[in-house]
């Protein structure tokens, strides 16, 4: 039997909110069965990790492997692309930790539920939308298909910008950029946002807060035309007539 956990992550939870808030409402939605470890949950180390800080990333990874063990968690389902490449690449290759759980990141799991006939909506007007690959849920663990399923199951066209895939340029926020130099987090986010308008569309979907907050806040403070969009919101304003 599946026992599933929503790990909301450090940026679902304190900087991009609605993210975890329209996961749960979808899980809900198809009666997906789950629970969350609240305050218990901390972070999964991926920044650690990132900065060079292995021997704290391992106590960390053993503590939450400990955790999940003992609730007898057998399946992650995560909001991050960092949290997802951290549980599913980092703990046993970088960390040497064995892991109890197999983890889905949200946009795998969303693309099973469709494929299972859980989740889908009928007579949808047609969108035109483009999409951004994360680095560590695209580059790092080869993640595209599922991602671009979810959003055309919604009656919706995604048109690709110049570089995407393998070979698609970074929002600016990852490895730490985004805290310890911001102007040149924020110059990336502009060069991604203004590929985002030469497809055309309004409207810019992407599956990491990380990206989420960094492209979002790029487009507000200088202005771009452009609506950033966590895949989990579109999904929530498709199905609210929203958009």
């Amino acid at each position: 039997m599946e026992n599933f956990l929503y790990w909301v992550g450090c940026m679902a939870s304190y900087r991009v909110k609605e993210i975890a808030k329209n996961t749960i409402k979808i899980l809900k939605h198809t009666q997906v069965r789950f629970e969350m470890l609240g305050n218990d949950e901390g972070c999964c180390g991926s920044v650690l990790i990132r900065i060079g800080m292995l021997d704290e990333a391992r106590k960390l990874a053993k503590q939450i492997a400990t955790t999940l063990k003992k609730k007898n968690i057998n399946t992650i389902i995560t909001s991050c692309a960092g949290c997802y490449r951290t549980f599913a690449k980092d703990y046993q290759e970088l960390l040497d930790i064995e892991t109890p759980f197999t983890v889905f990141h949200i946009s795998q799991f969303l693309a099973n539920l469709i494929n299972n006939g859980k989740l889908s909506i009928s007579n949808l007007p047609p969108l035109s939308v483009t999409y951004h690959d994360p680095c560590h849920l695209g580059r790092h663990m080869e993640i595209f298909n599922e991602p671009r399923q979810v959003i055309k199951a919604f009656n919706t066209e995604i048109i690709e910008m110049k570089n995407s895939l393998m070979n698609s340029n970074c929002c600016g926020a990852g490895g730490g950029l985004m805290s310890i130099y911001r102007e040149l987090a924020t110059a990336i986010a502009e060069d991604r946002l203004n590929e985002a308008l030469e497809t055309g569309t309004k409207h810019l979907i992407t599956t990491c807060p990380f990206c989420v907050y960094n492209l979002r806040k790029t487009a507000e403070n200088l202005n771009i035309p452009i609506q950033v969009m966590d895949l989990t919101e579109f999904i929530i304003k498709r199905i609210e007539g929203k958009l």
